[in-house]
């Protein structure tokens, strides 16, 4: 779609939903949450709940693809533009940043040919090895989406329910009260599904499923629904308070705390994704901006450039002053969001720029 027809609300929640991918990464890969948990006390606790309330952005844009994409017609040449609009910027982005980090930085190749050439090669297959897993599972969900559609689109509501409702129980309730002790002891999904803490084809799935049940049967309100936020907060706050109420961290709910496939998780990417929804304006900048989040996500979670950025942008010195690290977090996000996308704004253009010019190049040999 073009900009004048995207909803901006949702292009609204797909920067959000990124900007919260990069403090999720601030959190992991930036340090903060080993050196808060080594301060302790009102620093992780902070570190910890602003970490809860940034759990689902990766399901909210498989919402966002399941319900726009799942009334769409089992089209498989349309299932490949759109994988084909996926891929050429991951191949594209794996090639130059493994060319740049050849030329410019060979240490991250590694010490001997033996390190190098698997890490050369790889640049050539982004898909097959797993440069970034997000985008490996969310194009197999593209190409599974026509076949999920002509089945879904066959389904009356109550039989949509029990599917989802079935799923939920397999792939949510089930796996998670098998990680908390004592309930593991009666609930084991060994051998039966894998999750990877929501992290799995399965759970891609699934979430994509939602997306269309909520384009078929949850209508859209004129009013924005407020309420929708606060039940999502709801939903974070529920996970953040039973992980700090829980007296074993690794055995218990702690396990489990911010796991994409718990059940709080699912609910507050649903809330989110609705209450965005409700949201209905048009902004040209809001889509602008929105139409390079996915190569925010390519450059800097790149692992070259991951590893360089958070060698060098990290909470390792950090002293525990909580507003030095909301101020510092807002820096980094804000730093790393604005280069990748405008990176990402002139990839676009050049695309754009080939792509006519070797459209005209084949109009005019047709019309020669």
């Amino acid at each position: 779609m073009g900009n004048s027809k995207r909803q901006s609300g949702i292009e609204l929640l797909r920067i959000v939903a990124m900007i919260q991918i990069i403090i999720l990464h601030i959190y992991n890969f930036g340090k903060l949450s080993a050196v808060s948990n080594q301060i302790g006390g009102f620093s992780d606790i902070c570190a910890d709940f602003l970490w809860a309330f940034c759990r689902c952005p990766v399901y909210v844009f498989l919402l966002i693809t399941g319900y726009f994409l799942s009334e769409s017609k089992p089209d498989l040449r349309s299932a490949k533009k759109r994988i084909s609009g996926i891929y050429k910027p991951m191949i594209f982005y794996s090639l130059l940043l493994s060319g740049i980090f050849l030329v410019f930085a060979p240490r991250y190749f590694g010490k001997t040919a033996g390190e190098a050439i698997p890490k050369a090669m790889q640049a050539f297959f982004p898909f097959l090895s797993r440069t970034w897993y997000f985008l490996t599972i969310f194009l197999i969900v593209l190409a599974l989406s026509p076949f999920l559609n002509t089945m879904l689109q066959k389904l009356e509501k109550q039989q949509y329910l029990v599917l989802l409702s079935i799923l939920f129980f397999v792939f949510s309730v089930w796996p998670v009260l098998a990680k908390i002790a004592p309930l593991n002891t009666v609930f084991s999904v060994k051998t039966i599904v894998r999750v990877d803490e929501g992290k799995s084809l399965y759970c891609f799935a699934f979430i994509y499923l939602i997306g269309g049940y909520i384009k078929r049967f949850v209508p859209q309100k004129e009013k924005f629904e407020f309420g929708y936020l606060i039940l999502y907060a709801l939903c974070c706050l529920c996970d953040f308070t039973l992980n700090c109420l829980s007296p074993n961290p690794k055995g218990g709910y702690g396990g489990v705390f911010g796991w994409f496939s718990n059940p709080f998780m699912i609910f507050a990417a649903i809330f989110l994704f609705l209450a965005f929804r409700s949201l209905r304006f048009q902004s040209r900048f809001v889509n602008f901006v929105s139409a390079g989040v996915f190569g925010v996500y390519m450059i800097h979670e790149f692992r070259f450039v991951r590893e360089w950025i958070w060698n060098h942008v990290n909470f390792k010195r950090w002293d525990g002053d909580v507003p030095y690290m909301l101020f510092k977090i807002a820096a980094i996000v804000f730093l790393i969001f604005t280069v990748c996308n405008l990176v990402e704004q002139g990839r676009i253009f050049l695309f754009s720029r080939v792509e006519n010019g070797l459209k005209k190049r084949k109009e005019n040999l047709k019309n020669s």
